[in-house]
């Protein structure tokens, strides 16, 4: 199903972008096949905000390190920090492992509270100069859902994925937003509640509001942080479509915090929108994991693709995340070609 989102069409119209969108099926055979090759890569940078062992992940991790890289940088969720150590840290003989950093130190030492307050949401490969951002986690359950990777071939693009994943929290600013060659580049360090990238999504939503826009936006969360702009969207004319990942569904005991605020985001969101036009659609299988936003309209399409469910308890937990906003034609295809796909139903 998920695995032929992609549109068949010439691979020249993505460059000139630097944007296009795979599954993890194609991200795993990509890479795998880049690694077969004699190519010397000068670096591989790998952040995940899980580490969950299992064979796919295992063997996923494993290619990766026996790269031809001379050298290998693991940057760790602080909130990962205790599984990773346990199950990843001495994972093989691997001694061109460079360095292991930890992205984002907690922001409370209470035990609970912890895991879950400070969370680095980026998630990347970065393999030479061609970056993958995902939401997708070396975890073995991140290949029982329905992943997206952006892969960034801009070399400005890429170049500003470097400096994230080397990001100073501790003297960088809180927000960062670069615009090159028809792309934004926003970036929320989570170091305060501001939901930075809900605010810039919900500026852009309201500038391109016109009868007849259909804006679609995709999140595991109820979108709470978008009310004011579906509220616009819908009050002028545009059809508005959510796509919602079941929130009563628990993936596991150490996830029933999250299923929590799942439930929490969908009654706030409800209480908000009271009275709105809009219409949400669940899946009828695999939960997915893509996060996006999309606006079209006579064939004209808006797009912002990250890491953000655009929640207020994500900003109120200081989360760190990172979104990529354009334009381009075919990246809006292959949006519209993932929600197609995906098996849903109206609730």
């Amino acid at each position: 199903m998920f695995e032929q989102f992609r549109l068949e069409e010439p691979k020249a119209i993505f460059q000139d972008c630097g944007i296009s969108l795979l599954s993890l099926n194609e991200v795993t055979q990509e890479i795998s096949s880049k690694l077969r090759t004699n190519t010397a890569y000068p670096h591989l940078i790998l952040q995940s905000r899980q580490f969950v062992p299992g064979e796919r992940c295992n063997n996923l991790f494993e290619r990766l390190l026996n790269s031809n890289t001379s050298r290998i940088i693991i940057n760790v969720d602080s909130s990962a920090r205790n599984d990773f150590n346990k199950y990843f840290r001495d994972f093989g003989d691997h001694d061109n492992i460079s360095q292991v950093r930890y992205t984002h130190e907690r922001y409370t030492d209470f035990p609970f509270a912890g895991s879950f307050i400070g969370r680095n949401h980026v998630r990347i490969i970065l393999l030479g100069e061609e970056a993958y951002l995902s939401c997708f986690d070396f975890a073995e359950p991140s290949f029982n859902r329905e992943e997206m990777f952006i892969k960034i071939t801009q070399p400005e693009i890429v170049q500003m994925m470097k400096i994230i994943a080397f990001w100073d929290f501790e003297n960088g600013p809180n927000k960062w937003k670069q615009a090159v060659n028809g792309l934004d580049l926003v970036f929320d360090s989570g170091n305060t509640t501001e939901g930075y990238l809900s605010k810039y999504a919900e500026e852009e939503i309201i500038k391109r509001i016109q009868p007849e826009t259909t804006l679609w936006i995709v999140s595991s969360w109820h979108p709470d942080e978008l009310v004011n702009s579906i509220r616009e969207a819908s009050m002028n004319g545009c059809e508005v479509n959510m796509l919602i990942n079941r929130p009563y569904e628990i993936e596991s005991l150490k996830k029933i915090p999250h299923s929590l605020t799942k439930i929490a985001s969908k009654y706030r969101f409800q209480r908000d929108t009271n009275g709105i036009d809009y219409n949400i659609y669940q899946p009828t299988g695999n939960q997915f994991h893509a996060k996006f936003i999309l606006m079209e309209n006579a064939g004209q399409f808006w797009w912002f693709v990250g890491t953000t469910n655009h929640t207020y308890f994500g900003s109120q937990a200081k989360t760190t995340e990172l979104g990529i906003a354009g334009q381009d034609f075919l990246v809006g295809c292959q949006l519209q070609s993932y929600i197609k796909k995906i098996n849903k139903q109206r609730v």
